[in-house]
Protein backbone atom coordinates (compact mmCIF):
# COMPACT_ATOMS: atom_id res chain seq x y z
CA UNK A 1 0.00 0.00 0.00
CA UNK A 2 1.15 3.41 -0.51
CA UNK A 3 0.83 6.23 1.68
CA UNK A 4 -1.54 8.90 0.25
CA UNK A 5 -0.57 12.49 0.37
CA UNK A 6 -2.93 15.30 -0.85
CA UNK A 7 -0.89 17.89 -2.40
CA UNK A 8 -3.83 19.18 -4.28
CA UNK A 9 -2.00 20.47 -7.35
CA UNK A 10 -3.07 21.16 -11.48
CA UNK A 11 -0.87 18.65 -13.49
CA UNK A 12 -1.25 18.66 -16.72
CA UNK A 13 -0.36 15.19 -18.55
CA UNK A 14 0.91 15.56 -22.02
CA UNK A 15 0.61 11.26 -23.11
CA UNK A 16 -1.19 9.72 -26.14
CA UNK A 17 -0.71 6.17 -24.97
CA UNK A 18 -3.91 5.39 -22.94
CA UNK A 19 -2.82 2.82 -20.91
CA UNK A 20 0.08 5.20 -19.60
CA UNK A 21 -2.58 8.09 -19.33
CA UNK A 22 -5.05 6.01 -16.96
CA UNK A 23 -2.21 5.21 -14.94
CA UNK A 24 -1.01 8.11 -14.34
CA UNK A 25 -4.55 9.34 -13.79
CA UNK A 26 -5.12 7.12 -10.73
CA UNK A 27 -2.17 7.41 -9.45
CA UNK A 28 -2.51 11.98 -9.09
CA UNK A 29 -6.18 11.46 -8.28
CA UNK A 30 -6.36 8.61 -5.96
CA UNK A 31 -3.10 8.55 -4.14
CA UNK A 32 -1.76 12.26 -4.74
CA UNK A 33 -4.72 14.35 -4.28
CA UNK A 34 -4.21 16.39 -7.29
CA UNK A 35 -6.85 17.52 -10.16
CA UNK A 36 -5.77 17.41 -13.63
CA UNK A 37 -6.47 17.69 -17.32
CA UNK A 38 -5.14 15.52 -20.37
CA UNK A 39 -3.23 16.88 -23.67
CA UNK A 40 -3.09 13.61 -26.22
CA UNK A 41 -0.97 15.71 -28.43
CA UNK A 42 1.78 17.72 -28.40
CA UNK A 43 -0.12 20.66 -29.61
CA UNK A 44 -2.83 20.61 -27.61
CA UNK A 45 -0.54 20.30 -24.66
CA UNK A 46 0.90 23.70 -25.51
CA UNK A 47 -2.91 25.22 -26.01
CA UNK A 48 -3.94 24.21 -22.79
CA UNK A 49 -0.62 26.20 -21.27
CA UNK A 50 -1.44 29.19 -23.06
CA UNK A 51 -5.29 29.19 -21.95
CA UNK A 52 -4.26 28.64 -17.82
CA UNK A 53 -1.46 27.65 -14.97
CA UNK A 54 -0.54 24.33 -14.45
CA UNK A 55 1.80 23.20 -10.75
CA UNK A 56 3.27 20.55 -13.26
CA UNK A 57 3.40 18.88 -16.36
CA UNK A 58 4.18 15.13 -17.13
CA UNK A 59 5.10 14.95 -20.58
CA UNK A 60 5.80 12.48 -23.11
CA UNK A 61 8.60 12.43 -25.78
CA UNK A 62 6.98 10.35 -28.91
CA UNK A 63 3.45 12.22 -29.29
CA UNK A 64 1.47 13.03 -32.91
CA UNK A 65 1.62 16.37 -33.91
CA UNK A 66 4.41 17.68 -32.02
CA UNK A 67 6.68 15.33 -29.76
CA UNK A 68 7.52 16.42 -26.10
CA UNK A 69 10.69 18.04 -27.25
CA UNK A 70 9.38 20.14 -29.83
CA UNK A 71 6.23 20.96 -27.58
CA UNK A 72 8.32 21.45 -24.44
CA UNK A 73 10.18 24.37 -26.45
CA UNK A 74 6.70 25.81 -26.97
CA UNK A 75 5.25 25.70 -23.43
CA UNK A 76 8.89 27.50 -22.32
CA UNK A 77 7.58 30.56 -24.27
CA UNK A 78 4.32 30.80 -22.64
CA UNK A 79 5.39 29.51 -19.13
CA UNK A 80 9.18 29.36 -18.94
CA UNK A 81 8.73 28.19 -15.08
CA UNK A 82 6.59 25.87 -14.88
CA UNK A 83 8.06 22.25 -13.76
CA UNK A 84 8.25 19.80 -16.85
CA UNK A 85 8.93 16.21 -16.34
CA UNK A 86 9.77 13.72 -19.07
CA UNK A 87 7.79 10.46 -19.45
CA UNK A 88 9.48 7.76 -21.54
CA UNK A 89 9.99 3.91 -22.40
CA UNK A 90 13.11 5.19 -24.69
CA UNK A 91 16.12 5.14 -21.92
CA UNK A 92 18.90 5.32 -24.28
CA UNK A 93 21.65 7.43 -23.19
CA UNK A 94 21.24 10.43 -25.23
CA UNK A 95 17.51 11.10 -24.26
CA UNK A 96 17.62 12.44 -20.69
CA UNK A 97 20.06 14.92 -21.32
CA UNK A 98 18.18 16.17 -24.43
CA UNK A 99 15.19 16.23 -22.51
CA UNK A 100 16.78 18.24 -20.24
CA UNK A 101 18.55 20.33 -22.99
CA UNK A 102 15.30 21.36 -24.57
CA UNK A 103 13.85 22.44 -21.04
CA UNK A 104 12.26 19.72 -19.32
CA UNK A 105 13.58 19.92 -15.57
CA UNK A 106 13.33 16.02 -14.80
CA UNK A 107 13.29 12.55 -16.46
CA UNK A 108 11.18 9.90 -15.24
CA UNK A 109 11.38 6.14 -17.60
CA UNK A 110 8.60 4.09 -17.73
CA UNK A 111 7.92 1.63 -16.58
CA UNK A 112 7.87 3.93 -13.11
CA UNK A 113 7.26 3.28 -9.92
CA UNK A 114 4.26 5.06 -8.08
CA UNK A 115 6.73 5.87 -4.64
CA UNK A 116 9.21 7.33 -7.85
CA UNK A 117 6.31 9.56 -9.56
CA UNK A 118 4.99 10.98 -6.58
CA UNK A 119 8.47 11.77 -5.40
CA UNK A 120 8.98 13.77 -8.20
CA UNK A 121 5.60 15.15 -7.88
CA UNK A 122 6.33 16.16 -4.61
CA UNK A 123 9.72 17.68 -5.05
CA UNK A 124 9.50 19.72 -7.93
CA UNK A 125 5.53 21.12 -6.42
CA UNK A 126 7.15 22.27 -3.23
CA UNK A 127 6.63 25.92 -2.14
Amino acid sequence: MHKKCTLKKHILIAEDHPESLLLLEVILKDIAGCTFETASDGQEAVDKVRKRKFDLIFMDIRMPVLNGYEATRKIRQADPDVPIIALTAHVMPHVKPKCLECGMNDFLPKPYSIDKLTALLELWTKN
